[in-house]
């Protein structure tokens, strides 16, 4: 082992194989504390936020068949109140259903109760709507379980004369009349470690069905339940719903490959373009505009409509995505992103690698790289570097040569010279003898290496001994020769 580690360079191809296989496995373990930091699940040693794929994203056009309701700062100012008073929902959700949408979401919270009469205009709206419409149920917090995320902290399920068309009020009672056309979509989110969304969950628990109050057990997000109701139509209330089995998620027979999720149910979000793509391509209506009738219908007709606050002034309801460059991505746009992806045919879904192909491939490349390098002879890295040994700066000055009266450091000549032969008095012509043709390659141990002309091997010796000479006389103490 001694010798091994004493002569490495000569076996520099198996030391950097050896050293290439102990940092792939470095890699890989710091690659699976990402994996469990970002998603929660597991022990999370080493916090790394490190997502050099986010610059790979692929920018594209929105959706033609998605559009966004922006309740935006012109909204507010147009209606000249806020909070907006929910009756202007109710117009407004009149005027899309008049415009010919298909489906329309809301990703505005109604958990509270506020004026009886605006309640009421809005609850009348959805008991009576035509068109599928869903509303938004979110949470303080989630926690992961079992496949699932499951909603904690304070219940924020819409009212209950939104939902149902019960005549009993309390809210601790469970929905026994659903109201025909009203549909609920969790609008939680979980960020990665480093603040950015990431993946969305697709199951979560919420907290009604726990408390008793509701008969849901699972909950899909607002983007998808919007997604289902425009596929199904009027049977999204009994057609195909989204079923979960292992770390993939099918919608009926939607889907040719189906949608791969994580421990906790969450799956990747596409992101096709930076914040304000809908907007900057046409896709986007401010809320006042739709509230007062003063918008194109052709925008509209037969599509998704999504309502939620458009980076309005006092309420943050953005997020980080992996394509924001200094801007947060409004939370519907978000959700808009999600609906794209589902869209497309077939879906544009992102699938994880499998861990061992990961594996393989850090070891692969790291190994390549290593026995390329370890093999790479200095002249090509100087090559390589653009400064060969072979050219001269510019300003340099001449190659140092040696005099036939060698001096010392000191600049003294007090150090004799050896005696040279008479061949060697003739100075270095007899090398000029020698053939200028590529060396000899003899076989033995190492064919590769290039073996020196004796003639130069005798050259390069007695400089040897010229330099032994004169280190030996050196005079350090400026005393003379010793």
């Amino acid at each position: 082992m001694g010798r091994y580690i004493r002569y490495w360079y000569t076996y520099r191809t198996a030391v950097a194989v050896v050293i290439a296989v102990v940092l792939s496995g470095v890699i890989y373990a710091l690659y699976t504390q990402q994996v469990a930091c970002d998603t929660h699940i597991g022990s999370c040693v080493i916090n790394i936020s490190v997502h050099p794929e986010d610059r790979l994203i692929a920018q594209s056009n929105p959706d033609p068949n998605v559009v966004i309701v922006g309740v935006d700062d012109a909204s507010v100012s147009k209606i000249g109140v806020y909070p907006v008073p929910r009756d202007r929902y109710a117009q407004a959700l009149r005027n899309l259903q008049a415009a010919g949408a298909a489906v329309v979401a809301f990703d505005v919270g109604f958990p509270d109760p506020r004026e009886t009469k605006t309640d009421d205009e809005f609850a009348k709206a959805l008991a009576t709507s035509t068109i599928p419409v869903v509303l938004s149920y979110g949470a303080d917090n989630t926690k992961p379980a079992g496949g699932k995320m499951v909603q904690t902290g304070i219940d924020q399920i819409p009212l209950k004369k939104f939902r149902c068309t019960d005549t009993n009020p309390d809210p601790n009672v469970a929905c026994k009349n659903t109201a025909p056309n009203v549909a609920l979509g969790s609008t939680d989110v979980v960020a990665d470690s480093d603040g950015v969304v990431r993946r969305i969950p697709m199951f979560v628990e919420p907290t009604c069905f726990s408390d008793g109050r509701c008969d849901l057990p699972i909950i899909n997000p607002l983007s998808f339940a919007t997604y289902r109701a425009f596929v199904l139509g009027k049977d999204f209330q009994t057609g195909a719903a989204l079923q979960e089995s292992g770390r993939s998620a099918t919608f009926g027979t939607a889907w040719g490959e189906p949608l791969q999720v994580d421990d906790t149910g969450s799956a990747l979000i596409n992101y096709f373009g930076p914040p304000r793509n809908y907007r900057d391509h046409g896709h986007y209506v401010s809320f006042g505009d739709v509230w007062d009738g003063s918008f194109s219908h052709d925008t509209v007709n037969g599509k998704i409509v999504l309502i939620g606050y458009y980076y309005l002034t006092g309420v943050h309801d953005e997020v980080l995505s992996p394509t924001s460059v200094g801007t947060q991505m409004p939370g519907v746009e978000m959700h808009a992103n999600v609906i794209q992806m589902m869209l497309g045919v077939p879906p544009r879904f992102l699938v994880h690698e499998p861990p061992l192909i990961v594996f393989l491939t850090i070891l692969f490349l790291a190994v390549l790289m290593a026995v390329a390098v370890s093999r790479l002879r200095v002249s090509w890295g100087l090559i390589g570097t653009g400064d060969p040994g072979q050219q001269r700066r510019p300003g340099a000055g001449p190659l140092p040569s040696v005099a036939r009266d060698r001096t010392d450091l000191f600049g003294s000549d007090r150090v004799p010279l050896p005696v040279r032969g008479p061949r060697e008095a003739q100075g270095d012509a007899h090398l000029r003898s020698i053939p200028q043709a590529r060396d000899r390659r003899p076989a033995g141990r190492y064919p590769w290496r290039r073996r020196r002309h004796p003639a130069r091997r005798r050259a390069a010796r007695h400089d040897a001994a010229v330099r032994r000479h004169t280190r030996l006389h050196l005079d350090v103490g400026g005393d003379g020769p010793q």
